[in-house]
């Protein structure tokens, strides 16, 4: 369960920018260069791509998003695991394992979602723009080493991500891009 949520953590990056969709955060928040709002903001950004991708899988429609989501849990697990060996090696300590209201009221909107494979994409393309804003200033800026270098590393990961969801459809009911390769 430890790795689970240590997997949630280090994922949270990527989803820092689904929380701006509906809340507004501290001016900087993104492109903070302090290991602790670094640390945070990870940790609750790729909790929320994970619990919102294994929503995904139950309520989308489209076998691309579902394919999508599928690649968010895997590639974010492994992120997480990373993530946490670089916060004990920066002699730093992982945040609570939960979702901090914005992105729960995200989570709470996914889930009576109408038209859940739209705000899903809706969610995830911000949850990245925001997760790539962030990484690039700490892999640049940041304070601490291990930390920066896990940056620099995932950051190419969090593009990817990022460019293929662009590319899938935003609803259900549109054709399955089969160009799209979910596994980025």
């Amino acid at each position: 369960m430890k790795t689970v949520m240590s997997a949630f953590a280090a994922l949270a990056i990527l989803a820092a920018p689904a929380v701006a969709q509906t809340t507004s955060r501290p001016a900087g928040a993104l492109t903070s260069t302090d290991a602790k709002s670094f640390i945070t903001n990870t940790a609750v950004s790729n909790m929320f791509e994970i619990e919102s991708s294994r929503l995904a899988l139950q309520k989308a429609r489209n076998p691309d998003v579902k394919r999508f989501a599928q690649t968010m849990i895997d590639d974010h697990t492994k992120a997480a695991q990373e993530f946490t060996a670089a916060v004990q090696a920066a002699n730093q300590t992982m945040p609570p394992e939960q979702l901090d209201p914005a992105h729960q009221a995200i989570m709470n909107r996914l889930n009576g979602s109408s038209d859940f494979d739209r705000e899903y994409v809706g969610a995830q393309t911000k949850a990245h723009q925001d997760a790539v804003t962030m990484f690039k200033t700490y892999a640049a800026q940041g304070d601490s080493a291990p930390l920066k270098q896990f940056a620099a590393k995932t950051l190419p990961d969090l593009q990817k991500h990022l460019d293929t969801v662009q590319k899938l459809p935003r609803s259900a009911a549109a054709k399955p891009n089969r160009t799209t390769k979910a596994k980025t």
